[in-house]
This record gives structure tokens, C-alpha cells and sequence, in this order.
């Protein structure tokens, strides 16, 4: 499972284990039922989150049966049959297969976001043409006032757009976009972290080239802000239950992944200066 919002099992109580694995087990048979097996290699933990919020709001709770794992058909797995799984699933393949160049005049960066947004809804109403006039004005409205962030901004419309398709109100709606936002912008950050010296050595863009080796703090208060900002919206939300678990997922098992990106990072940096015998304040190419 791919993304930065997945549990450290062995941290988790067996019940709390068992019911995100149900979650995660349901979104990904759901998603290998639209998609095919090899997109569920791509199964995002960001959107297994997403479902257990959408199963927090309803007004009961989703009911749980037995079916075949798609990567191991021999093992029978407990899943949930939510009435939005499938919703999604289709943005859970949607991001994974994330191909959106957003990098033009802010006009045309419009138009392309409202584009793909509507292919996204299409999919997720099982293959109807969707237009612009279907999107939610809400996730439009949020899209122009959140920061630049070409991954980001993609992430919050479809974040939105599932919450819009599962027939919630407006407030909900935006602290949907909000939500997918910070998930977006962790997703981004993260992975620059994790993958700097490589992008560098392969000559691959990064976002955080050049890096200034002696200020490095804008990175973890950029990583543990959009978490902060994940948990204040939480308490937005009108939650009937999940509430602990999802609190947790957010402030005890992501934080941690973070941390540890963040010390592995800071020791490739070590690594990087012994090994050039350099003091450079700056990470270059060469």
C-alpha cells in the first residue's frame, strides 16, 4: 500500500487493525473489480482514510462480509461493503494514475483541472459524461483559493468531488477539498524527501532542489503543519464514529512515518557531506 496515512500495524489494537483492514481490503477488491489486479498495487492509504471519514459521517455503520483477495485468492479476507467504495476506488485509481501537467498560465491550468475532474466524476458515476456544470461549485470555489499546488489541488478536487457525489452539504464538501489538500501537499513533500538523492543522481526534477543543508527546518514544520491542519479539519466534521482511529492514523502512525523520513533525509545528508568532503550549504547535482 502506497501513501503516508497507513497505520504501523503493530502499534494498532487488534480491533482497530482488523476494522482498517476490512476498509483496506474492501477498497482494494473495489478496486481491482474496475481497474484489474495490477492497479492494486497502487492502493492508497489516503483513500482508505477518505472511506473510513465517509463511514464516520453515515448514519450506520457499513456492514462486513467475507470475499477472495485479488493479490492472494486463496485467502479469504473480512471486507466493508460501503455504498461509497466504489467512489473510492475510482479516485484512489485516479491519483495513482495521476498524469495532469499543470504547469501553464492559471487559465488554462483551470480548464485542464475541470477536465480531468470531470473524466474523474464520469468513472466514478460508472462511465455517464460528466460536464463542467456537473462539478461542485464548492470544490471549484475551494480549488481557486487553496495554495498553488499542481498535486495538491488535483488531490483536493478529487477528495471534494467524492464527498459531492456521496450527497453531503456544502461545509462538508469544502472541508473534503481542505482535507485532500493537506493529503496532496503530504503526499508531495514526502515523497520529494524520501526520493531526493536519487531524483538528484538520475537527473529527475524534485521540489526541494537545491536544498539549503543548514535550514531544513521548513521541511518537517512544512510535513507535521499539513497533519496539524488534517486534524483540525477532522473536528469539522459531523463524525458518528472512527473518531479515535482516525485521530490516531493522523497524529500517532503518520507522524512517525514522517519522523523517520525525515532522520533517514538528515542522514543521507551526513553521509552526502563526509562522503564529497565538503561543508557546501547547498545540495547540488554534481
Amino acid at each position: 500500500m502506497i501513501g503516508r496515512l497507513k497505520p504501523i500495524h503493530n502499534v494498532l489494537n487488534s480491533t482497530d487493525r482488523a476494522f482498517y483492514k476490512a476498509h483496506s481490503c474492501g477498497l482494494c477488491i473495489t478496486t481491482k473489480k474496475i481497474y484489474g489486479v495490477r492497479a492494486t498495487l497502487g492502493h492508497s492509504s489516503e483513500m482508505v482514510f477518505v472511506s473510513i471519514i465517509l463511514e464516520g459521517i453515515s448514519d450506520c455503520p457499513y456492514e462486513e462480509h467475507k470475499a477472495r483477495c485479488p493479490v492472494l485468492p486463496l485467502i479469504g479476507r473480512s471486507i466493508v461493503a460501503g455504498p461509497h467504495q466504489h467512489k473510492c476506488a475510482v479516485a484512489a485509481g485516479v491519483l495513482a494514475s495521476l498524469q495532469l501537467d499543470l504547469k501553464d498560465a492559471r487559465e488554462d491550468k483551470e480548464r485542464k483541472l475541470k477536465q480531468f475532474l470531470c473524466k474523474s466524476l464520469a468513472k466514478m458515476e460508472g462511465g455517464i459524461p460528466v460536464d463542467s456544470a456537473a462539478l461542485s461549485p464548492v470544490v471549484l470555489a475551494k480549488l481557486r483559493n487553496l495554495s498553488r499546488d499542481g498535486v495538491a489541488e488535483v488531490v483536493a478536487g478529487v477528495v471534494g468531488s467524492v464527498f459531492h457525489l456521496a450527497g453531503h452539504d456544502d461545509e462538508i464538501i469544502e472541508v473534503g477539498c481542505e482535507i485532500g489538500h493537506s493529503m496532496g501537499r503530504l503526499m508531495n513533500y514526502s515523497d520529494a524527501v524520501d526520493d531526493y538523492f536519487k531524483d538528484i543522481k538520475a537527473g529527475h526534477t524534485n521540489i526541494l532542489w537545491p536544498i539549503q543543508i543548514d535550514n531544513l527546518d521548513w521541511i518537517e514544520d512544512l510535513l507535521h503543519g499539513e497533519l496539524d491542519k488534517i486534524g483540525t479539519l477532522l473536528q469539522r466534521l459531523p463524525l458518528n464514529r472512527n473518531t479515535k482511529l482516525l485521530d490516531s492514523l493522523v497524529n500517532v502512525h503518520a507522524r512517525a512515518r514522517v519522523n523517520v523520513s525525515l532522520e533517514k533525509f538528515k542522514s543521507s545528508i551526513d553521509n552526502y557531506q563526509a562522503f564529497a568532503g565538503t561543508k557546501s550549504k547547498t545540495l547540488l547535482s554534481n
